[in-house]
Formats: C-alpha cells, structure tokens, sequence
C-alpha cells in the first residue's frame, strides 16, 4: 500500500473518529436532559477518547508525510430517541471503526513498515475493547426493563468514570 492510499483510509478512520466524538456530546446531551448524569459523563469521556484516537490520527498522519483532510460531519446522529438507541448507536460506531481498523492493519500487515504496523495493531486492539465496552453497557441496559432502581445504580456507576 503506498503513501497516498494509507493517507486516504488513515484519513477515514480519523474523520470517523471525530464523527464519533461529536455522536457521544449528542448522547452525553439526552441523557443530561433525562436527569441520568452517570450515562452523560460516561458519554463526555467517550466523546474525549474519540477525539483523542482522531488526534493520534491526526499526527501519525503528517509524521509519515501526509495530507490530513479533515471533512464536514454531515449525516450525524444527533436525535436520540432512548437510553437503548442511545448505546445502540454508539456501539454501530464502534463496530465499524474495529473493523475499519482490522482492514486496514490486514492491508500493511505483510509489509515492512513496522512503525505504521505497530500503530495500526495498537489502534485496532484499542477498538475492540472500545466495542466491547459499548456492547456490554447496552446489554445491561437492555436487561434492566425499565427498571428505574437498577438504571439510577448504573447511572451511579457510570458517574465513576473518570
């Protein structure tokens, strides 16, 4: 793979990423406005990690001699209708940021470019635990069945987050 087609898809998955960050303000902003404080700040440091993996992006982008195109988040998810819909939506991000990572690090895999190598399986394991994260707090929300006591304890729990 050379220079320019890296560029491009290392330029797709940073975008992405801050696509997800701007998703996770819009969440973190329903469950403020649902009195659930724990959900929103686990959210807000969902939304600093997504801007942060962009960031790393961002960098490792120009340090190889790219061209950073940050594009226009059009399309954005931002009408969150539930606390399922909520989670469900981040998790489709999630989901589709590992597997663009796995592609990608399976393209330069075979290469000898094992600084760009080493980044790439970084960023991909970094994604599957951020999946796995999202998919288990969906599937405890999903379990409580309106359960307002057990939702306030995750919400509690979630508060913990820093």
């Amino acid at each position: 793979m050379n220079l320019d087609q890296l560029s491009e898809e290392l330029n797709q998955c940073m975008n992405y990423e801050y696509e997800s960050a701007y998703y996770y303000l819009a969440a973190c902003d329903y469950c403020r406005a649902i009195d659930l404080e724990g959900f929103a700040n686990f959210f807000v440091k969902q939304a600093e990690e997504e801007y942060s993996d962009a960031q790393k992006l961002f960098d490792f982008i120009d340090k190889y001699g790219g061209r950073v195109k940050v594009k226009e988040t059009n399309g954005l998810k931002a009408n969150i209708a539930s606390l399922e819909e909520a989670f469900q939506v981040a998790f489709d991000y999630e989901h589709k940021l590992t597997e663009e990572a796995y592609n990608l690090f399976s393209k330069v895999e075979g290469e000898n470019k094992e600084s760009i190598i080493d980044f790439l399986k970084e960023f991909a394991d970094h994604q599957v635990e951020e999946e796995h994260l999202i998919e288990d707090i969906l599937a405890r929300v999903e379990s409580l069945n309106k359960d307002d006591e057990k939702l306030h304890k995750l919400d509690q729990e979630l508060l913990q987050i820093h």
